[in-house]
């Protein structure tokens, strides 16, 4: 817990000297001892729920063309049949409370999962502790920071899991299961928002495909150790192609899965015998060059060069990495930071500060 409070303190210092106004994230508990469609009426009553209401429509209106909202509409109505519980009685109960129809709270699920460009990092230090980071980025950010909070996942008062998301999000892009393992999830740029919209309703009408934030929750909720989140987050059906970046808890721990929609195209795993103690993914396969237009990849590779092994722990990773231009950027929505060895590291700053 001492540490914890030192890296907010030197988080707030960082934001004093530079003018900045990065805020922590609000932190909730979402209680899996009650029935799936109340979990998430405690977290509810912290919002403006018609402002939560009028950000969602705007978002579905800006990005969503009208044709495909019928089709999800229709997904809505037989959510049972497409989606397994207990996401589809969450996103009941989330429907009730926001008063919207459940096709548009399945279509904002299925847009998050598509629309996020993101830097995720995992580090292990000259100690053999594992780091990990990542920025989430948005087009609609402003909307998105408002929105972002923290959650501890409890069963008897215990924390099985924790994670970062939008309120209205019942998936999970960031998250963690204390002393066992890290996950963030990078959208896998396979071309424009809408042609990925249609190819993933068409994965859910025809297939048992999870939403790929889905499997991230069942992986902090039913994984017990890294090995079985990497084989899980490898093999699970999908509906659609994603980076699943995975820290855990010893040395040499830390992999990123490049997904297709049906297994893991390519595993990229840290090795700090042959210099390989970073391995930073943004939106583009590893293998290739990024591309000039955005570039994340480099100037994140530099950052960490210059660190050094011994030079990473929560603070610099924040401050020497995710907070230099272009990986903080004018679309980043928060910046967490975590190391499953020591849970009460896991830290989300909304990033009002990135404009």
């Amino acid at each position: 817990m001492f540490l914890m409070k030192t890296f907010l303190l030197l988080l707030t210092t960082i934001t004093l000297c530079t003018c900045r106004i990065a805020h922590e994230a609000p932190r909730y508990i979402l209680n899996l001892d009650l029935a799936p469609e109340k979990r998430w009426e405690s977290i509810a009553s912290h919002f403006n729920i018609h402002k939560v209401k009028e950000d969602v429509e705007f978002v579905i209106k800006q990005e969503v063309p009208a044709p495909l909202i019928p089709v999800v509409e229709l997904i809505g109505e037989n959510i049972d049949e497409y989606i397994p519980s207990p996401y589809s009685k969450e996103m009941l109960g989330l429907s009730r409370a926001l008063n919207m129809s459940l096709g548009d709270i399945v279509l904002v699920n299925l847009l998050y999962d598509v629309t996020a460009f993101c830097t995720s990092i995992v580090a292990e230090d000259s100690h053999g502790q594992i780091w990990h980071g990542r920025n989430l980025d948005y087009t609609f950010t402003e909307r998105l920071r408002n929105l972002t909070f923290v959650y501890d996942a409890q069963q008897n008062g215990t924390t099985v899991y924790t994670a970062t998301t939008f309120f209205g999000y019942i998936g999970a892009l960031t998250g963690m299961k204390p002393k066992a393992f890290s996950i963030s999830a990078d959208e896998r740029d396979q071309g424009k928002i809408w042609e990925n919209l249609m190819e993933l309703i068409n994965a859910l009408l025809t297939g048992q495909a999870s939403f790929v934030s889905f499997l991230i929750r069942d992986a902090i909720a039913n994984a017990n150790t890294y090995d079985e989140a990497v084989n899980m987050l490898s093999n699970g059906q999908i509906i659609a192609p994603v980076y699943y970046i995975i820290g855990g808890i010893r040395p040499g721990e830390g992999t990123v899965i490049t997904r297709d929609r049906l297994a893991a195209k390519d595993v990229w795993e840290l090795d700090s015998s042959n210099n390989r103690w970073f391995l930073v993914e943004t939106n583009y396969d590893h293998w290739l060059p990024p591309p000039k237009s955005d570039d994340r990849r480099d100037p994140a590779n530099h950052a960490l060069d210059s660190l050094t092994q011994s030079g990473i722990n929560a603070s610099n990773m924040y401050s020497k990495v995710f907070s230099i231009k272009p990986v903080l950027n004018s679309d980043t929505v928060y910046t967490a930071v975590m190391s499953a060895v020591e849970p009460d590291v896991y830290t989300t700053m909304v990033r009002y500060d990135a404009e």
